[in-house]
C-alpha cells in the first residue's frame, strides 16, 4: 500500500494544491485559488497542513482559521485516488489538534448536503448539524453548517 504523511503546508506546495482543488472541485465556487492559499498562509500558517504521497507531492490539504475561542475548517480536499484511505481524517485531525493548541473551544465548517462521505467523517469527529446557509455555494446551492465544542 502506498504511504502518505502529513506536514505543514509550504509555499512551494501551491502548484500541487491548485491541481488537487481543480480535480476535486472542478471550478465550483468552493474551489480555492492561489490567492486563497496565500491569504491562509499569511494569516494562519500553523493551521494549514498538507498530505503528501510519492516524491513529497501534495495529495490533500486542510486549512483552519482561528478567531479567539472560535475556529473553523475552511477547506479540506483529498485527491480522488487517495480518498477512502484515511487521508481526509488524518488532515482533519491535524487541523483540529492545532486549533485546540491555539485555544479554540468551538469549531465550525460548511459542507454541501450531497457530500455524504464528508458529512460522515465530520460526524465521526464530533461535529453536529447546527444550521443551513442558503445559497452559500451560489443561487440554489445551500451549505450545511456543522459545529463542535
Amino acid at each position: 500500500m502506498e504511504r502518505w504523511r502529513i506536514r505543514a503546508l509550504r509555499w512551494e506546495d501551491l502548484g500541487d494544491l491548485e491541481r488537487v482543488e481543480e480535480a476535486v472541485h472542478g471550478g465550483r465556487v468552493e474551489q480555492w485559488r492561489r490567492g486563497d492559499w496565500e491569504r491562509a498562509l499569511r494569516l494562519w500558517p500553523e493551521l494549514a497542513v498538507v498530505a503528501t504521497g510519492e516524491e513529497d507531492r501534495a495529495i490533500g490539504h486542510c486549512v483552519g482559521m482561528a478567531l479567539g475561542p472560535v475556529g473553523g475548517v475552511m477547506q479540506l480536499a483529498v485527491a480522488s485516488e487517495w480518498q477512502g484511505r484515511g487521508v481526509g481524517g488524518g488532515l482533519l485531525d491535524a487541523v483540529l489538534a492545532r486549533l485546540r493548541n491555539r485555544g479554540v473551544r468551538y469549531c465550525f465548517l460548511t459542507v454541501r448536503p450531497e457530500n455524504l462521505r464528508a458529512i460522515a467523517l465530520y460526524r465521526r469527529r464530533g461535529f453536529e448539524m447546527v444550521g443551513v446557509r442558503a445559497d452559500y455555494y451560489g443561487k440554489g446551492f445551500s451549505a450545511l453548517v456543522m459545529g463542535r465544542g
